[in-house]
Order: structure tokens, then C-alpha cells, then sequence
């Protein structure tokens, strides 16, 4: 039995060095490696991130939603061959419907942990760093009532 001299080359699982089928299992490698160090740093920054008072929407929009769009458009763009070729092959609609989506919820999760994670951990450095330089003031107000859980309401003494 005659063995194919490319059979077992190292670089490839196919032989053929260059071949579409081998630069696709190289990205695959390294697009998992960059998931799982995105996920180490998203796990990092849960856990490490000063705790900071006041979010509003545009927090939430500059913040979270545009990094996650925008890495959804970048990663659709760049991967648009792949994403064409694969719709292609899908036999009905409800296939390629469900294809989209999940390829759509693939790269807001990978856009969460990657994009906005670091706008998120740039942000709060910058934020942490203005805090702590900033002079401290202390507002004193009157409390006029106060209604607790158990719908108590106590009246301030005036």
C-alpha cells in the first residue's frame, strides 16, 4: 500500500499546503485562541472592575452598543467570503435563516468580549484615573420622609 508523500505533512491536515480547506482550520485555531484569551480578559475585568457610581444611556450607548455594533460590522466584513460561500450551500430558507442568526449571535458575543470589552476597560481606566485626582465633595441634604420596603414611612423633624 503506497502512502501519498504530502499524506502527513505537518502544516496541514489535507496535504496540500496553501489549500482553502488548511488556511481555514488556521484561522479557526486562531480565531479560538483569541475567544479564549477575550474570555480570560472578560472574566478578568468582571472581577477587577472599580465599582463606579452614575451610568446613563449614553454610558450604555458609547460604551457597550457601538463597540458591539461596530465589531458585528467589522467581523461580517472581513468574513464576508466565508459567510457568502456558506449561504450558498444551504438548501432552504429556514436553514440560511437559521444560519444568519446564529452566525449574528456568534459575532455579538465575540464583539461583547472583544470590542467592548476593551472600549469598557479604557473607559474605566480613564475613569478610575480622573476619580482619583478629582477633589472630593461632600453635599449635605435634609431628609424630609423616607418610605421603607415594608412601606413604613418615617417623617423628618423639622
Amino acid at each position: 500500500m503506497a502512502k501519498n508523500k504530502n499524506q502527513h505533512h505537518p502544516h496541514t491536515q489535507t496535504g496540500h499546503v496553501g489549500t482553502a480547506a488548511s488556511d481555514n482550520k488556521r484561522f479557526q485555531n486562531n480565531a479560538y485562541l483569541a475567544f479564549m484569551v477575550f474570555a480570560g480578559l472578560t472574566i478578568l475585568h468582571y472581577y477587577l472592575q472599580p465599582v463606579m457610581l452614575g451610568h446613563d444611556v449614553r454610558y450604555t450607548i458609547y460604551i457597550l452598543w457601538l463597540p458591539i455594533i461596530g465589531g458585528v460590522a467589522i467581523i461580517a466584513y472581513w468574513r464576508r467570503k466565508f459567510l457568502l460561500d456558506d449561504l450558498k450551500h444551504e438548501k432552504t430558507f429556514w436553514d440560511a435563516f437559521f444560519i444568519c442568526i446564529f452566525y449574528f449571535l456568534e459575532g455579538l458575543i465575540f464583539s461583547f468580549m472583544s470590542f467592548a470589552q476593551l472600549v469598557g476597560t479604557g473607559w474605566d481606566i480613564a475613569n478610575y484615573s480622573v476619580a482619583k485626582h478629582a477633589q472630593s465633595t461632600v453635599i449635605e441634604c435634609p431628609v424630609d420622609d423616607f418610605t421603607g420596603a415594608a412601606g413604613i414611612t418615617w417623617r423628618g423633624t423639622r
